[in-house]
């Protein structure tokens, strides 16, 4: 049985490059002129703005974000809405805002087919931090960087940090 990680932080992933831009008083009336049910338009719209992130993605992450669009595309799923609305896009989506991911599929990965057949097939193994260890280890397999900002900090400085029960340090004294 093949697993997957249903974590929407990989449908997100695609949506970066206008996220959040409804709240910047830059884009707001930006896209006033675009239809969002006008399908030529939202291709080129996607093409422009989000094709080129897509394109630079590392292929691990780019194998998660395929998996995860190709199951939530494929199974039937009713916030799609929802989803782009958390997004705060500076444009509106079409009256079927699933079209608008579709759409982004395709254009993102125009040789990939969106279709997972027998997604119900998958057991769903859910680990909210994977995206950020992933993220961790392309980093460090990229830099060679073994910084750690838990424990030597941003500016490289070694803290020592308090360890717990069980560790193989050994704890700091009780304070009274």
């Amino acid at each position: 049985m093949s697993q997957m990680n249903p974590n929407f932080w990989w449908l997100y992933t695609l949506m970066y490059p206008l996220g959040g831009l409804a709240d910047d008083d830059a884009y707001i009336g930006t896209f006033d002129w675009l239809n969002p049910n006008d399908e030529a338009a939202m291709r080129g719209l996607i093409r422009e703005h989000f094709v080129t992130s897509a394109n630079t993605m590392h292929p691990r992450i780019r194998e998660r974000v395929l998996l995860t669009y190709r199951y939530f595309l494929s199974k039937p799923y009713d916030d799609w809405g929802d989803l782009f609305d958390s997004n705060l896009f500076p444009f509106e989506h079409p009256d079927d805002p699933r079209d608008f991911f579709l759409w982004l599929f395709q254009e993102c990965f125009p040789t990939e087919a969106w279709l997972l057949p027998n997604w119900e097939t998958y057991e769903l193994k859910v680990d909210i931090d994977e995206p950020h260890r992933l993220d961790s280890e392309i980093y460090l397999s990229a830099t060679g960087d073994r910084v750690n900002i838990a424990t030597d900090g941003i500016d490289g400085n070694r803290r020592d940090l308090p360890t717990h029960p069980g560790s193989a340090q050994t704890p700091p004294p009780k304070l009274s």
